[in-house]
């Protein structure tokens, strides 16, 4: 009885069930109630903290230190040799904030409520222990927390020799005369000697089904299976719920089932052993010779190579596929789960020296892919895992059994559904566990376990795990994947943000508990000068908003200049450029105040620096390394925000923080050396428009986010915030403007401004719905909206009228001297300072007009402008009636006069309106309401239309959009896809079954190749189309169409020429023999030894590395080009957003993106039979051939998938066709049956050789056009087809604008004049 009891209590479950659910529940009751009392008590003393709130600090110092140790321990130093992941890193970080929590209480409570909390100590870090232990599932029962074990030692039981096959078993299991045996098998424990490697290990574990049992057992096969580090043998066999999966399969099939041996690879817990014979032990050669001489030498086990597998989880995954091809005369199979592609414990150097003494040659003997192809065998095979939502996994497992198939090795993948990141490090991982056994049925061939798998307690497992594990925590496991291999590379960036934060909290902390006012005034002046309070402000923030906001920004800017600069680098950079900045910074303060010639101004100004300034220098000089992308945004909108803060709020730090950006900038160019391409510069006008309207969006956000910045600023020295104030609810005292320009008073006239007073509520919320709208329109500028775009252009228009009205024309009315008073006091510099910076944004808007294409449709924004007005006019008249019907609850009382007056102002900023006095004021609640709400209504109105404004989607009728969506996939041309894109217009046959695109320009309605959808309609769809452009007076011209409709409209007189060659090649009969293909091969080749290979994706799919690099490589790209980007019939970075495009990349081994193609699907009956290339980019120092690598790789995979599926075999792979290239006039300009085209048709082509000739040089046409010859493709011609000659001029203006919308006039005139002479 004493034994049961005590084996029960051992074998008490740690990660579910009473014990897990007693302690938490104990821990919270408590908790609550510790809360609930210290909510209640009192203050011991005036003027400090509540207890609960110095708990609450104490917890959040606590849980900020906690965190920044375990990840230390976790992912830094690495104690464990593996990361603990960020599940286990939170945990531990919150129960270390309970603890700071009930210890405060502690401090700070009496009597019960103190011993409450003394007892809650033990209560959470017992909680913590079991959280970090459910995760992680380490301890599974009491037992194995001392070191007990259900498990019998395999001396206890008698094991007996093979005496017959598996065939002998099957055959006396017919027979009905099988040798005697329990009903289950066993798992037992075993002290496995080292008589080889005298590598020091844990006890193993074994599982022997019931067949291994009997006294006559049959030659069974083997797995030998790793678990993962940190982790044991028991943790596999109970985790892994082994035996219950073992003992259901053996149940079907006799008694038979592998023999499990779970060898421990790595002597302890906290050790990584990389699996090797290593300086630190000689662990290879105990899990392959001690080990298996053991098992052959003890048990009945087969002897041959194939009856053995060697499998693993994580670390063990990594071992399997490093031991496995080195030992192929012992192993015959490999089953490798969530291994990584290298053995790791730190970095490759560190490895290098601790494990192999510097010999990196043996440490890369153990990579599996140099393993694998080393001395891997065809007679072995590769059966391997992961989580579905594991890509880490996926790609690891993808890359090892590509090795793996190269050998000649059979392989078998399998993802596993609904699971994620490191599956097999708890219960997610049994599904693929059972899967995995179940495939064991490869180690039986002929004689021996041939038939079943073990599918009960595998399909048991995978349901409880299921249940177990919820999609939600699935899903923060992946999550936590990807911020550890983030945070793995930014180690100093967040160590030093983690530092930031606690020194803040825990100076509050300490002046909270002291008594000082909070938040700490540190500010300083140039009379009062502190250099322990300034040097204080680099590392405090005025409070915690601040704080949030600079963390978040050092996080930012560290972890980009980081990777560029390295640790050191960005440390000395940074510090040296703070230095410099805040000499620099505080200089021009000084210089500004004389230039101002209102020195005691500056002098006596508060002014604090900002911890800012200490990271700025190092982002600045990390920008001169960074790709041309990145580069670009960093300088951009880095400046544009220094600048913004530093005009609309003048304090000096904001002068440091530029100086120290423009020192770092400075340095970064100094150590980076001068950028590639710098001969061509870069020039806005350029770019691609997405990267434009990218800019553009960020620039107008900031501007408009100025005035907040004056509103909130504390000082208001910076040249802009006037314009701020013009936005902002705070308005001027005029009696101050007028005394100092009439030179009474120098006080307050650096910026004319001194006393501001606060407004009504109303008044507030109606000045900054205003920003509200502009930050909406900055939306509709990322988005493309031409709408948007001019609302921008006017409204800063405006702001710069206003500015010169306001700061020049209004003055001179009541200036004594004059232009003299206006210079003297500043009131100039003001003008312009105020001015320029909106006009220039304009300017600059209005020139770049053509990077916003979409506009709003008519009937929109009608009903927009229509609701506006009305509701203008409600609230004005609901205004005016309540006025005249109460005059009285206004002071002074309003009359009809006094209320028009008044009327701009209930809805207008109230700074447009400062320098005119208020009439009256609302004395009665009724009378606010009114005063202050109908501006606001009317604000709220205008916001609401203009995201409705903001999110119209094309110019074109959106149901004829979408129905063009939809009729691309029923049928089209191998262009056809290209109609789906922005900037199209649709015409919709009478049966809504099929659709043509095009684009109406200078009067020409140009299509995007021919019809599309249902197939039967398109000939008829010719006629239809042209009769729709001739009832509106439009010159129809079919561009990019075949043969076969050129041909039709040629039967009712249209003219034709051929625009250039579509190259079409058959995937299903690829091959690159012969010596035409050599510059094909040698790619291919080139491209496999520098250890390049191509991804197969989406762009959304891709990870975001993957896409910026790609942004990064089209940029690039773009500002090479003498001409803007192309658009048309050639796709961008917008079209491969779309998730029906197929992106091929080539990327290297460090995971940098070389080039990349686009592929656009074609549909017939619905199905894809065919795939054209679109986007093709690469970088400029890419190796050569890699888009012939490219090009070759997605061929061949479109032949193995037709092969895998020959039904859905595709029929062609469209290179596409180069614009205005490969031209024919001698062949397929002239008629049918040999008639010559006329002149007109002589003209066009001519026009149309020019244009191709013109972009030549910038986009490489005939280079493109020969460069697609090398794949051997039949070559199809395409036509542009039209009925009128004489609009031949606006046809030829036409295809230059589609394919270049923001050429300028003065590029296209230069065109025209050559088209003359």
């Amino acid at each position: 009885m004493k034994n049961s009891v005590w084996k029960t209590f051992m074998e008490l479950s740690l990660v579910r069930g009473i014990v897990p659910r007693t302690v938490f529940g104990l821990t919270a009751i408590a908790a609550i109630i510790l809360i609930i009392g210290l909510a209640l008590s009192k203050s011991n003393k005036r003027g400090r903290l509540h207890p609960l709130i110095v708990s609450l600090i104490a917890a959040v110092l606590a849980g900020a230190a906690g965190l920044l140790v375990a990840w230390l321990v976790s992912d830094v130093f690495m104690v464990f040799g593996v990361s603990l992941g960020w599940p286990v890193i939170f945990t531990i970080a919150g129960g270390i904030a309970g603890v700071g929590f009930v210890i405060a209480a502690a401090v700070t409570l009496r009597g019960v409520r103190r011993a409450l909390a003394v007892v809650l100590v033990p209560l959470v870090l017992l909680s913590t222990a079991l959280g970090v232990d459910s995760i992680y599932g380490e301890y599974q029962t009491i037992g194995t927390l001392v070191g007990y074990t259900p498990y019998a030692s395999l001396g206890s039981i008698e094991v007996h020799k093979a005496a017959m096959s598996v065939s002998d078993w099957h055959s006396k299991a017919r027979k009905g005369s099988l040798p005697s045996m329990p009903s289950q098998g066993k798992v037992l424990t075993v002290d496995i000697p080292n008589a080889k490697s005298n590598f020091t290990a844990r006890k193993a574990m074994i599982y022997l089904p019931p067949a291994a049992l009997s006294d006559r057992p049959p030659a069974l096969p083997v797995m030998e299976l790793l678990a993962g580090q940190p982790g044991s043998p028991s943790r596999l066999i109970d985790a892994g719920n082994i035996a219950a999966t073992m003992n259901a399969y053996a149940a079907k099939h006799d008694g038979l089932a592998p023999i499990v041996l779970v060898p421990d690879q790595n002597g302890e817990a906290t050790h990584n052993s990389l699996c090797a014979d290593t300086t630190q032990g000689n662990a290879e050669t105990y899990l392959t010779t001690d080990v298996v001489n053991w098992a052959k030498k003890m048990l009945p086990v087969a002897k041959s190579a194939r009856m053995w597998a060697m499998g693993g989880f994580s670390q063990g995954g990594t071992c399997t596929t490093q031991l496995v091809p080195r030992h192929p005369e012992i192993y015959g199979a490999m089953l490798p789960v969530d291994g990584e592609l290298k053995p790791t414990n730190g970095s490759v150097g560190k490895m290098v020296q601790e494990y192999f003494a510097g010999d990196r040659k043996a440490y890369d003997e153990q990579v599996p892919v140099n393993a694998i192809a080393a001395t891997g065998t065809p007679e072995q095979a590769l059966f391997t895992g992961a989580g579905e939502r594991d890509k880490e996994s996926i790609s690891n497992m993808r890359t090892i059994a590509d090795a793996a198939r190269k050998a000649g090795m059979e392989v078998t993948e399998l993802i596993v559904p609904g699971t994620g990141p490191r599956l097999a490090r708890g219960a997610g991982g049994l599904a693929a566990r059972s899967r995995l056994v179940r495939r064991t049925d490869r180690l039986g061939r002929d004689d021996e376990i041939v038939e079943g798998v073990p599918t009960s307690g595998g399909v048991a497992m995978s349901e409880e795990s299921r249940k177990h594990n919820s999609h939600a925590a699935e899903s923060w496991r992946e999550l936590a994947g990807d911020v550890r291999q983030w945070a793995d590379g930014h180690r100093l960036a967040i160590t030093a943000t983690v530092a930031l934060v606690v020194l803040n909290l825990v100076v509050w902390l300490v002046v909270a508990m002291a008594g000082f006012a909070f938040p700490l005034r540190l500010d300083t002046s140039m009379a009062e000068f502190d250099f322990g309070k300034l040097f204080c402000t680099l590392f405090l923030a005025r409070g915690v908003i601040q704080l949030i906001l600079d963390a978040a920004l050092w996080l930012v800017m560290l972890s980009i200049a980081e990777p560029w600069l390295g640790r050191a680098r960005t440390v000395g950079t940074a510090l040296a450029c703070a230095l410099g900045g805040v000499i620099v910074g505080l200089t021009l303060c000084a210089a500004a105040g004389w230039l101002f010639q209102d020195s005691q101004f500056v002098s006596r100004m508060q002014f604090a620096l900002s911890p800012l300034v200490l990271p700025v220098g190092a982002l600045m000089a990390a920008s001169a390394f960074c790709s041309h992308l990145l580069r670009r945004r960093i300088r951009l909108i880095g400046y544009v925000a220094i600048l913004v803060a530093l005009l609309y709020s003048g304090n000096p730090g904001d002068y440091c923080i530029l100086a120290a950006a423009l020192i770092g900038h400075a340095a970064g160019r100094v150590m980076a050396g001068p950028p590639a391409h710098a001969e061509t510069g870069w020039h806005w006008l350029r770019s691609t428009s997405f990267e434009a309207r990218r800019m553009f969006a960020a620039i107008a956000v900031v501007l408009a986010l100025g005035p907040i910045i004056a509103i909130t600023s504390h000082n208001h020295a910076g040249p802009l915030s006037t314009v701020g104030l013009l936005m902002s609810p705070v308005s001027v005292d005029d009696g101050t403007l007028a005394r100092c320009l009439a030179g009474a008073t120098h006080s307050g006239c650096f910026l004319q401004f001194d006393l501001l007073r606060a407004s009504m509520p109303g008044a507030v919320l109606r000045s900054l719905l205003p920003t509200a709208v502009t930050l909406v329109l900055a939306w509709g500028l990322y988005r493309g909206r031409r709408f948007a775009a001019m609302c921008a252009v006017a409204i800063n228009l405006f702001t710069a009228g206003v500015a010169i009205a306001y700061y020049l024309i209004v003055p001179l009315s009541f200036a004594p001297d004059g232009m003299t008073s206006l210079l003297q006091h500043g009131a100039i510099t003001a003008c312009v300072a105020n001015a320029l910076p909106p006009l220039f944004f304009a300017v600059a808007l209005t020139a770049a007009l053509k990077h916003f294409p979409i506009r709003v449709g008519w009937r929109r924004l009608i009903g927009g402008v229509g609701a506006i007005v009305l509701v203008l006019l409600a609230c004005a008249a609901v205004y005016l009636m309540y006025g005249i019907a109460q005059p009285d609850e206004f002071s002074p009382r309003a009359t009809a006069s006094s209320l028009l007056a008044e009327l701009p102002g209930r809805f207008l900023p109230i700074g447009f309106l400062s320098h005119m006095k208020l009439s009256f004021v609302p004395r009665t609640p009724m009378a606010s309401i009114v005063y202050q709400g109908v501006g606001l209504v009317f604000w709220i109105v205008v916001l609401v239309v203009v995201i409705r404004w903001m999110s119209d989607v094309s110019e074109s009728n959106e149901r004829a959009q979408a129905r063009a969506e939809r009729l691309v996939e029923t049928g089209g041309e191998s262009m056809s896809f290209m109609t789906t894109w922005e900037g199209n217009s649709y015409w919709l046959s009478p049966t809504g079954k099929s659709a043509v695109a095009y684009r109406v320009l200078n009067g020409i309605a140009l299509t995007c190749t021919g019809p599309f959808g249902e197939p039967s309609e398109w000939m008829d769809d010719l006629t239809g189309f042209t009769q729709y452009c001739v009832e509106r007076s439009l010159s129809p011209v079919f561009y990019s169409v075949h043969r076969e409709q050129r041909d039709a409209l040629l039967e009712v007189g249209w003219s034709s020429i051929e625009v250039g060659s579509e190259m079409v090649v058959d995937p299903r009969g690829w091959k690159t023999t012969g010596k035409k293909w050599q510059d094909v091969r040698t790619a291919i080749n080139k491209a496999k030894r520098d250890g390049v290979t191509d991804v197969q994706s989406t762009f959304l799919e891709a990870s975001l590395d993957v896409r910026e690099q790609i942004e990064d490589i089209s940029e690039e790209w773009a500002q090479l080009k003498a001409l803007p980007e192309m658009k048309f019939t050639l796709g961008g970075v917008e079209e491969l957003r779309d998730p029906r495009v197929r992106l091929l990349y080539a990327i290297d081994a460090d995971g940098r993106v070389l080039g990349v193609t686009s592929w656009l699907p074609t549909w017939r009956d619905g199905r894809i039979v065919g795939w054209t290339l679109d986007f093709m980019r690469h970088r400029t120092d890419s190796p050569n051939g890699i888009m012939e690598f490219l090009i070759a790789r997605m061929a061949e995979r479109l032949r193995d998938e037709g092969l895998a599926d020959p039904e859905h075999a595709v029929e062609f792979m469209s290179l596409s066709a180069a614009p205005l290239a490969g031209m024919n006039p001698e062949r397929d300009n002239a008629r049918e049956g040999g008639v010559p085209a006329g002149e007109g048709t002589q003209v066009l082509q001519h026009a149309l050789q020019i244009v191709a000739d013109w972009m030549e040089p910038a986009y490489g046409f005939h280079s493109l056009f020969n460069f697609k010859r090398k794949f051997q493709p039949t070559e199809a011609p395409v036509y542009v087809c039209y009925p009128d000659p004489a609009a031949l001029p606006q046809i030829g203006l036409a295809v230059v604008r589609a394919y270049v919308p923001s050429v300028t006039p003065a590029e296209v005139a230069g065109m025209l004049s050559t088209l003359r002479s």
